[in-house]
């Protein structure tokens, strides 16, 4: 079970390609298993099946067996239960590394979802130190409201200090939610 990245038709053979690990691994040896399907039924190499199968971007499982004195491709995947078919004369597999080009894929793609994870960290930062400024001078008034009232009873003053309250426990709900944004961001330096 692995995940079918690509397709080619050379005549009448047909030759998928599956990565066989879903992380990114550069130095495996068998990274990408070839499948090679000789003189594949021409029915069988419909065009828009062969790209449904390759936009399946989860696991797929293969089988083979003789019918009818051809040899059977079964495809199988689990998530939209979908069945394709190839008879063919052989199905042949070999292994091998991820080529230059895909590699070169791998790390455009890893450092594009690095850079949106910055970007990201970088715009929850921005949110957060707005909201810290406008609460500290929502404190700051409530504050100088409790201070410069004389009596510690009135609805003023009650209603000010609840307020500061409210406002001291957001206050630290923004500390810690900027705290896991700078682990976080610490997390995606240490990755990189």
């Amino acid at each position: 079970m692995a995940l079918i990245k690509a397709y080619r038709i050379e005549g009448s053979d047909l030759y998928f390609e599956e990565y066989l690990h879903w992380t990114f691994t550069p130095h495996q040896t068998e990274a990408v298993q070839v499948w090679k399907l000789k003189n594949v039924d021409k029915t069988d190499l419909d065009k828009t099946k062969l790209e449904q199968l390759i936009a399946y971007q989860e696991d797929a499982d293969f089988e083979t067996e003789v019918v009818d004195g051809r040899t059977r491709l079964s495809v199988f995947t689990y998530f939209d239960h979908s069945e394709y078919f190839f008879n063919c004369d052989e199905v042949t597999t070999s292994k091998r590394p991820y080529s230059i080009d895909e590699l070169s894929d791998m790390l455009v793609k890893s450092g594009k979802t690095w850079q949106d994870q910055d970007n990201l960290i970088f715009r929850q930062r921005q949110a957060i130190q707005e909201v810290e400024k406008f609460v500290d001078k929502e404190i700051d008034k409530k504050n100088r409201i409790i201070e410069q009232l004389p009596d510690t009873n009135s609805n003023a003053i009650l209603k000010a200090s609840h307020q500061l309250d409210i406002l001291n426990q957001f206050k630290l709900l923004l500390d810690r939610e900027q705290q896991r944004i700078n682990e976080q961001s610490e997390n995606s330096s240490t990755n990189a």
